[in-house]
């Protein structure tokens, strides 16, 4: 993702005129209206004639006053969800380049990364949640409807890539539908699912809640791939197994590792931080009353889920559903 690609694409791209909305009820007519509404309004804040800081901060505050303009609006009365869809999914493909720098300042060691900036950011990616968890929903809500739901998507893609981020989008919207996936999937084998705060994702690495019919709760962190370079369900004895011959592998080779948002990390690291997000999430969980808490790492591949022309598929790797159903199996002999 080029550094400079939100401000050329802008600033290149024509800024074609807003149509009337004659016809709110028409989908086409809808969604071509938000897209250029959202395009002009962005041009009236100059954002790309900005420092970087400004352009991101004006770019929010110009979404933001225009959501509150079209709430407003009749005839978008009955389209509101639609119009909170379209903007939240503005916000993400902006707020994404500051997390992917964010994790690069930390990595390095710069001393301008104070515990301020670090609460900035835990902040940053609760609001990033909460988009993106509102996405997810609202495709779900209007399953039923792919031919919309394809309409919708279309112009989320021609969103992202007219803010630039065309290369980008591809793993952004890989990660909401991974979790579409998961929520599919573990709702097959749980008595009660629901998705993590965005507080509880975005501070305590908890995608999912679940409980079997004893009450029991499984934590999840989801993911399309990991170091385990295979599908599944892993708990934090076989991370901390694998963990271990990654460093072996790692000081004979010292160039084994993974490209993990925007890092080259190596897998030795990805894997302790997993093991440490899992421990860190049961101890939140109890400390909220949960029964015997265990938290896990889901692994969805991108093969195993599809959204094509606005129908969305799942095909449950069988290495996840077997080991799913043997948690969900176990009589009064989970312990910590």
């Amino acid at each position: 993702m080029s550094e400079k690609s939100f401000e050329e694409e802008l600033k290149n791209k024509p800024d074609r005129p807003i149509p009337s909305l004659e016809n709110p009820d028409s989908d086409t007519e809808r969604l071509l209206y938000l897209q250029r509404k959202l395009s002009h309004v962005l041009r009236e804040q100059d954002v790309f004639k900005l420092s970087r800081e400004m352009q991101y901060r004006n770019a929010m505050g110009a979404i933001r006053e225009l959501c509150a303009e079209l709430e407003n609006y009749p005839r978008l009365r009955e389209y509101i969800q639609e119009v909170e869809v379209y903007l939240d999914a503005a916000r993400y493909i902006l707020s994404h380049p500051r997390i992917i720098k964010y994790k690069r300042e930390l990595k390095k060691g710069n001393p301008s990364i104070t515990p301020e900036v670090v609460e900035e950011q835990k902040k940053l990616r609760e609001d990033i949640i909460e988009w993106t968890d509102f996405i997810k929903w609202y495709i779900v809500q209007n399953e039923r409807k792919p031919e919309y739901v394809h309409a919708l998507l279309s112009k989320i893609h021609e969103l992202w890539s007219n803010l630039g981020f065309a290369d980008a989008r591809g793993g952004l919207e890989r990660g909401i539908f991974q979790e579409l996936a998961s929520y599919r999937i573990l709702k097959e084998h749980f008595s009660r699912v629901r998705s993590g705060l965005p507080r509880e994702d975005a501070r305590h690495s908890i995608d999912f809640w679940a409980e079997d019919k004893e009450g029991n709760t499984f934590l999840f962190q989801s993911k399309s791939s990991s170091s385990f370079r295979r599908a599944g369900v892993f708990d934090k004895s076989e991370i901390a197994g694998l963990k271990e011959e990654m460093v072996e592998k790692e000081g004979d080779d010292k160039t084994r590792s993974d490209i993990f948002d925007g890092n080259r990390q190596p897998d030795s690291e990805r894997l302790a931080g997993i093991e440490e997000d899992l421990a860190h999430a049961e101890s939140y969980a109890s400390s909220r009353g949960a029964k015997n808490p265990r938290a896990f790492l889901l692994v969805v591949p991108q093969s195993n889920f599809h959204m094509n022309k606005g129908r969305f598929s799942v095909n449950p790797p069988r290495s996840v559903t077997s080991r799913l159903s043997k948690l969900t199996g176990e009589k009064n002999t989970i312990t910590k």
